[in-house]
C-alpha cells in the first residue's frame, strides 16, 4: 500500500481493479463525518494506509461500523478511483473482502470455546482453521513461527457465539512448524502445523 502514496503510480492505476492480499484495518473513519464513512487499509504490519470507500452499488452501507482497528482481512479488492481529492479503493460486494472468519449454525451454538487441530496438516500451500467461540468475545488469532515470531493475523474482531473457519495460505513462508494461537477473552489455545513444500 506504500507504493501508491506516490501520486504518479497511484494515477497510473486509477480505474483499475487492484487486489491487495493481506491487510488490516486502520483507523476506523466511520465516526468522522468529513470521511464519508470510508475507512483506511494497510498491508500487515506497514504504516502506509490507503482509503476505502464502501459505497460500491452491492456493498452493505453499514459495513464500516463494525470494523475495528487492527482486524484483519485475507485480501481486499476493488476499482482504484480518485474522487474527492483522494484516490481510494472501491469494493462492489462482500466478495470483494476476503472475512476471514466464516459462523456455521449447523449444530447450534457452541458450549465452550475449543481451538481445533488444522485440516489438512501437513499441508502446502493452504490449510484450514477451525474455532468454536461460546460467547460474545473479542477473538484473536495469529501464526507464529518457531521462534515466536507472529507471520499473520487471520482474525482480530469481535464475534457471537459460532462455529467458525478460517483459512492460511503459507505460500509466501518456508517449510517448517508453525504455531497458531486463539484468543477469545481471557481464554489462550496454541495448536502446531506443518508445512511442508
Amino acid at each position: 500500500t506504500d507504493v501508491l502514496l506516490d501520486p504518479a503510480i497511484a494515477e497510473a492505476h486509477e480505474g483499475m481493479m487492484l487486489r491487495f492480499d493481506g491487510v488490516e484495518v486502520g483507523t476506523n473513519q466511520a465516526d468522522a463525518p468529513s470521511d464519508f464513512g470510508e475507512f483506511t487499509v494497510s498491508t500487515i504490519g506497514a504504516g502506509a494506509f490507503v482509503r476505502v470507500d464502501d459505497a460500491g452499488n452491492d456493498f452493505p452501507g453499514d459495513f464500516n461500523d463494525n470494523l475495528v482497528e487492527g482486524q484483519t482481512f485475507a485480501f481486499l479488492q476493488g476499482l482504484w478511483s480518485y474522487s474527492f481529492s483522494n484516490f481510494k479503493l472501491m469494493p462492489e460486494s462482500l466478495d470483494d473482502v476476503g472475512m476471514g472468519g466464516v459462523a456455521v449454525e449447523e449444530e447450534g451454538v457452541p458450549a465452550t470455546f475449543e481451538l481445533h487441530a488444522n485440516y489438512p496438516n501437513p499441508f502446502n500451500p493452504a490449510t484450514t482453521i477451525a474455532y468454536d467461540v461460546a460467547g460474545t468475545e473479542m477473538v484473536r488469532l495469529e501464526v507464529f513461527d518457531v521462534l515466536g515470531r507472529k507471520i499473520s493475523t487471520l482474525v482480530n474482531t469481535q464475534q457471537t457465539p459460532g462455529k467458525y473457519t478460517v483459512q492460511f495460505n503459507a505460500r509466501d513462508f518456508a517449510s517448517g512448524v508453525y504455531v497458531y494461537r486463539l484468543e477469545a477473552g481471557a481464554r489462550v489455545f496454541t495448536r502446531t502445523m506443518l508445512l511442508l513444500k
